[in-house]
């Protein structure tokens, strides 16, 4: 699946990034939570959509293969508008549906879901409250590999190891 001017799975070139992004993420090991560390990158599109100005990309920490692209809504203009992104989201919608198939719609309250799977991938289409849009493509097998790589990154953590071994003293 490709999206944006990169596709799932390929290599992502970090001279493409033009900001960085580093947060915290809880994976499940066995039944219990753990924290490791992502890093996302932000990057212009060869091919964006005009109602998104925001992109970013997640990649496999070791191989940097592409799990996630995402296209984002970050206009104050289009946030002020409420008749925009019903509209938008419908026709948007619609081209994703044409391409990979019938989505799943969900609703909390003011949000709306529309996921689409195809295999290992999924497209997701997220409207909040009718002023944001986030689209966001992500590939399930690539996303588990890269919790896998974060989880043997951070075992290997000389300081991680040694803040496990000082927890383990206490408890």
């Amino acid at each position: 699946i490709c999206a944006f001017g990169l596709k799932l799975g390929q290599v992502f070139d970090l001279r493409n990034a033009t900001a960085t992004n580093k947060s915290e993420r809880y994976v499940f090991v066995k039944n219990r939570s753990v924290k490791v560390e992502v890093t996302e990158y932000d990057f212009k599109p060869s091919n964006p959509l005009p109602l998104f100005s925001y992109y970013q990309v997640a990649v496999t920490p070791r191989s940097n293969l592409v799990y996630d692209i995402i296209g984002m809504t970050s206009n104050p203009e289009v946030k002020r508008s409420k008749v925009v992104i019903p509209d938008e989201r419908e026709k948007l919608l619609s081209v994703l549906e044409q391409k990979y198939g019938q989505a799943e719609p969900s609703r909390d309250g003011t949000t709306r879901w529309y996921i689409i799977r195809r295999g290992d991938c999924k497209v997701h289409l997220i409207s909040d409250d009718d002023r944001a849009l986030i689209l966001t493509y992500e590939d399930t097998a690539l996303r588990a590999q890269a919790e896998r790589e974060q989880l043997e990154l951070a075992e290997a953590d000389p300081a991680k190891q040694g803040e496990r071994n000082r927890l383990k003293k206490q408890l």
